[in-house]
């Protein structure tokens, strides 16, 4: 039954009191009076407050003014009360008003998919607002374009008229649903106050809402109903309270005096100065900012001050702060959370759906299976090896996509090498997957099916549950099917990616295992609680700002043609919330990064004013240098820092070397120890598109097919020649052109190669050298002066037999002839001709590079033989002297550095 309109009610009494530190244990002071009949029982008492972060010292603040053990009172929040005694089927939830707005904008077809979703969230938080300012839209479609055209002050238009449409439209749209989960919370709050028989206080953070005075006055009619609000106009008892400062940047009503008069006003009254209270702190970086911020808490917690907030309202200067914290042991409660999107758990989603919809696309996959959460069944050895040889497929077989391509070239590995079960165990895991999977257009109910069947496939549902983010995306996921049923719209793959992305971006999670003194959170969030310490880490303009209002109708005139409030509300809200950190905190620094680049960022515009209040009333500056720390060590402790120069213990030495391993050793020692002793090497890569090496093993593979096939082209006429290799080269490119069309192009520049290259080959045959064989992997077995054995191994391009028996080696180039002349200029330098003579054998005469890219033309190693002779003997000497403890420092020319991985490990650059 609805209480009949009398005005407010007699029992309803609001207590407005100036904030400070102890505004809760003033509440809590005038409840224990309140109840002292009921003492020590006050567990039929209701307290509602916004948040509950202020429960724990609220119970502290009653037990101390009640002197003795109570029995504490039910403390709960607005939608914390009502909502345990919802209906379900009695409102619509708001992912249901999302979906139904997001159908309805299909109809609106100049708007793409992802902006669908982002325009319904923008309609639900407007449509929202409305309701909680007991306002509506105009009934009338043209009233509502009038009201509109009043707010921007302009005449009709053509776009004024699809705005006013548009909203209009999609409002109706809303409304026929069920009501509002903020409607059917009002519904039970009725219900509750009609219950009233016990005292209800209210502790409120600012001035009341309208949900909150409607409950408070039902609840008056019945019972005792009192609420607390803080209020910067009240003077505070604190003759040293920083308010009347505050006041003068901050009024906390309407002043049209300017700042000036403001101080000089205050002046006269010989208030308290802040310069010991607050410091205002620019850092020259992100990272001075961070460093700043530790070091204010360690010196903070070093003066005895336990209870520390650090705000967060730099995200990332903030986490980089904790980091610091966390590395000095000092932990850190962190209320802000993370999006939920950003944790491992998401990540496996979104890894799931990209290998979904890429036909397992390579990266996607390797993402996939590196996940924690992902083991198919096995065990954790068995899954890493399987990692390994996956990726070990993908890059020798150049897979860029297809979990079936995959899986057969796992099949055909094993027939060439040691099978790798757990690797084909793991690729069946996510073909079952994918078979669970299915892409046709379905409703949010039946994709999340779909998900938790694929997620099962893989292994994953058991390891997220036991995951604290894990367990989130789980229950989410859980929540949205119950909650979305079968008269949801059906969604496009793309549309759904696009909505469960949405749905893990607004998602929070928060890790609630660290229990600590110091905190990080929010600045609203710290209405009302009162620390030892807080420091305001990003208080820039950037990041300390006025919140801002729904994305739709939010000009400030509109809005107040709408009855809602405008842009004022939200510097209001700043400013008071401001006004509370530094009334409730003893002590305050608000900090931020002052120069990004090479632009500087300007303090919060509330920041600034606070300091100019500041110099006008007492003349002096709140501005603070950022605190540094100077660690010294006794010079005794200080290690010279010398170039690593490490020695391989002989047993470590490897029994193994390639011609492009010794060609690294004699490089750059440190380059081989890296890449062949510590087994760093780059692994290979797949490569999406052609690429010069890519290019070059194609023109390789083409002229073995080619020559195998016409070992002597002089039989051949030139245009049967010609159009023999050009059809080979086709064969070869096709199926990367198909691909991608632009791959033309590398089979264009071989193709402009073709007829120079069989000229060159007429030509070595009339000099009585033709083609033997191609592609001929060979190795040497050699002994080290240790009596230790050796493996010289390589692959040949090509060799050539003449009629005398003798040999010449072929090595196929794509490098530019200038790049291949430089190569042979300095004897020894270059030891891959050299190296592949030895392995042929003592029958080579001939050794040269065939450059095949700008001209034809073959760059011959002079004397192969003695050449061969020299670099034998070097190999034998230099792995002799690597086994006998020899330094591979590395000496490398600065054309090695350029490209070499290793160049951080050397830090040559920092030795030079």
């Amino acid at each position: 039954m609805t209480a009949p309109d009398r005005g407010p009610p007699p029992d309803l009494t609001t207590h407005r009191l100036a904030p400070g530190a102890d505004f809760l244990h003033r509440c809590a002071a005038r409840v224990v009076a309140t109840c002292a009949a009921r003492l020590p029982d006050l567990s039929g008492v209701v307290i509602v407050v916004p948040n509950l972060m202020l429960a724990p010292g609220l119970r502290g603040a009653l037990a101390s003014a009640a002197g003795r053990p109570l029995l504490l009172p039910r403390i709960v929040t607005l939608s914390g009360w009502a909502d345990p005694l919802l209906d379900s089927a009695s409102f619509d939830r708001p992912a249901c008003r999302q979906m139904r707005l997001f159908a309805a904008l299909r109809d609106w077809r100049m708007l793409d998919g992802n902006s669908r979703w982002q325009i319904a969230d923008s309609l639900v938080a407007l449509f929202d607002e409305l309701q909680e300012a007991r306002t509506a839209l105009p009934g009338d479609e043209a009233d509502f374009e009038s009201t509109l055209r009043r707010g921007y002050a302009t005449a009709p238009s053509e776009p004024l008229s699809f705005e006013a449409r548009f909203v209009h439209a999609l409002w109706q749209a809303d409304k026929q649903g069920l009501p509002s989960l903020n409607d059917a919370r009002r519904d039970v709050r009725r219900q509750i106050a009609q219950a009233a028989a016990t005292p209800l206080f209210a502790i409120w953070e600012g001035e009341a809402s309208r949900d909150l005075l409607a409950l408070l006055e039902a609840w008056a009619v019945r019972a005792p109903a009192e609420l607390f609000v803080p209020d910067r106009r009240i003077a505070s008892h604190d003759a040293a309270s920083p308010l009347p400062l505050l006041a003068v940047a901050w009024p906390p009503q309407a002043d049209d005096r300017p700042l000036r008069d403001r101080a000089a006003a205050l002046r006269a009254a010989a208030p308290t100065p802040l310069d010991s209270h607050v410091t205002l702190v620019p850092a020259g970086s992100l990272e001075a900012l961070a460093r700043h911020a530790a070091l204010q808490v360690r010196h903070w917690l070093a003066e005895g001050r336990k209870h520390i907030a650090l705000v967060a309202a730099d995200r990332v200067a903030a986490r980089r702060t904790r980091a610091l914290l966390e590395r000095d042991d000092i932990l850190v409660a962190d209320e802000t959370g993370w999006k939920l999107s950003t944790t491992r758990a998401a990540a496996l989603i979104d890894a799931w759906q990209e290998v979904a919809a890429g036909d397992g696309y390579h990266r996607a996959v390797l993402d996939l299976i590196k996940s924690p959460f992902v083991d198919a069944g096995l065990d954790d050895a068995s899954r890493a090896a399987a990692i390994d040889a996956v990726e070990q497929c993908i890059a020798r077989r150049n897979i860029a996509n297809g979990l079936d391509v995959l899986a057969t070239a796992l099949a055909e590995l094993d027939q060439a090498a040691p099978p790798n079960a757990a690797a084909r165990t793991l690729i069946r895991a996510l073909g079952a997957a994918r078979d669970a999977f299915a892409q046709g257009a379905a409703t949010p109910a039946q994709w999340i099916a779909r998900l938790m069947a694929s997620l099962d496939a893989l292994g994953a549902t058991t390891l997220l549950g036991a995951d604290a983010a894990g367990a989130d995306v789980l229950q989410l996921l859980a929540q949205r099917r119950d909650e979305l049923g079968a008269d949801a719209p059906r969604l496009a793959f793309a549309e759904w990616r696009e909505w469960l992305d949405r749905q893990l971006e607004a998602a929070t999670f928060r890790d609630t295992t660290i229990d600590s003194t110091v905190v990080m959170t929010h600045l609203a969030a710290l209405r009302l609680r009162p620390f030892d310490a807080a420091i305001v880490v990003g208080a820039d303009r950037e990041h300390l700002a006025p919140g801002e209002p729904a994305a739709l109708l939010s000009h400030d005139a509109v809005r107040r043609e709408l009855g809602l409030p405008g842009r004022e509300l939200q510097v209001a809200q700043l400013r008071d919330d401001l006004a509370m950190l530094v009334a409730q905190c003893g002590r305050v620094s608000l900090a931020w990064q002052a120069v990004d680049g090479d632009e500087t960022c300007l303090p919060a515009v509330e920041v600034e004013l606070l300091g100019l209040a500041h110099a006008a009333v007492f003349g002096s500056d709140l501005m603070r240098t950022p605190m540094t720390v100077a660690e010294t060590l006794p010079c005794g402790d200080l290690a010279p820092q010398r170039q690593p120069v490490p020695r391989v213990p002989a047993e470590v030495v490897p029994q193994r070397v390639s011609a492009s391993g010794y060609q690294s050793l004699v490089a750059c020692p440190y380059q081989y120890f890296t890449r062949h002793v510590l087994g760093l090497a780059e692994r290979e890569e797949v490569s999406e598109s052609l690429e010069k090496r890519d290019y070059g093993e194609r023109v390789h593979a083409i002229l073995e097919r080619f020559h195998r096939q016409f070992p002597r082209i002089a039989d051949l006429a030139p245009d049967v020649a010609l159009a023999e290799l050009e059809r080979e080269s086709r064969a070869e490119f096709a199926a990367e052109i198909e691909r991608n069309a632009l791959e033309l192009g590398w089979l264009e520049r071989w193709l402009k190669r073709m007829p120079e290259y069989l000229e060159w080959q007429r030509g070595r045959e009339a000099q009585g050298w033709h083609f033997s064989q191609a592609e001929v992997r060979r190795h040497l077995d050699l002994e080290l002066p240790d009596g230790a054995p050796l493996r010289l191994e390589g692959m040949l391009d090509r060799i050539d037999r003449n009629a005398d028996g003798g040999l010449a080696l072929i090595d196929y180039k794509t490098q530019a002839p200038a790049a291949l002349s430089s190569r042979l200029k300095l004897p020894g330098e270059d030891v891959q001709l050299a190296v592949y003579t030895m392995l042929a054998g003592d029958a080579v005469t001939d050794a040269a590079y065939l450059s095949l890219d700008e001209a034809v033309r073959a760059f011959p190693l002079p004397d192969p033989q003695a050449v061969a002779a020299g670099q034998y003997q070097r190999l034998v000497d230099s792995f002799g002297a690597m086994r006998a403890g020899a330094p591979l420092a590395a000496h490398g020319a600065a054309s090695v550095c350029a490209h070499c991985a290793a160049r951080g490990l050397c830090r040559r650059d920092w030795f030079a």
